[in-house]
């Protein structure tokens, strides 16, 4: 792979060859990842967040790696979202879904992310002793499915169910490494 030349801090703007201008901006919080940057197209205030949201999909919950473990940030990931409107006025194109209006995305979003740390929270205090079985290689995968069909029963009408129960790992260790 060739080595990365160009770096930014803040705020990047892009000159395209017929003139118009794209923005990459470095977001506060850690989102999705350690570290969230959007583009935002200047001219129609269009923003390109990948998968800092989607529209009626389910999220990837593993968070952002650091030091080579998973580390979700939901409260940082809701605080870049808040950002979004005073970024663009146009549509987010997302990493999966429709794509819609700012304001509408960033709503749908903030809600899917407080669900989700309602659901997983509630699966854990619903354990009570039998958390362990969370860090037991033959027991987690039952767990991950469990808490992947909470999600299916919140948001029936969300496409790919698997996202979750494959990345809420994630969003499980970190609760459990964090109390």
């Amino acid at each position: 792979m060739e080595p990365i030349k160009t770096t930014f801090k803040g705020k990047q703007v892009i000159k395209l060859k017929s003139g118009e201008t794209i923005s990459l901006i470095e977001l506060p919080k850690p989102g999705i990842s350690s570290t969230q940057t959007v583009v935002r197209i200047d001219k129609s205030g269009d923003l390109i967040v990948g998968d800092l949201a989607h529209t009626r999909h389910h999220t990837w919950l593993e968070g952002g790696i650091v030091d080579g473990k998973p580390t979700p940030d939901l409260a940082g990931w809701k605080a870049d979202l808040k950002v979004l409107p005073t970024l663009g006025k146009g549509k987010v194109y997302g990493g999966r879904g429709d794509f819609v209006p700012v304001k509408e995305a960033v709503a749908q979003e903030v809600a899917y992310l407080e669900k989700a740390d309602q659901i997983v929270d509630g699966y854990l205090k619903a354990l009570g002793p039998r958390v362990s079985e969370l860090n037991d290689s033959e027991k987690k995968g039952a767990h991950f499915a469990a808490i992947q069909a909470e999600f299916v029963k919140a948001f029936p009408d969300y496409a790919f169910p698997d996202m979750v129960g494959y990345s809420v790992y994630g969003l499980v260790q970190h609760k459990l490494t964090s109390h």
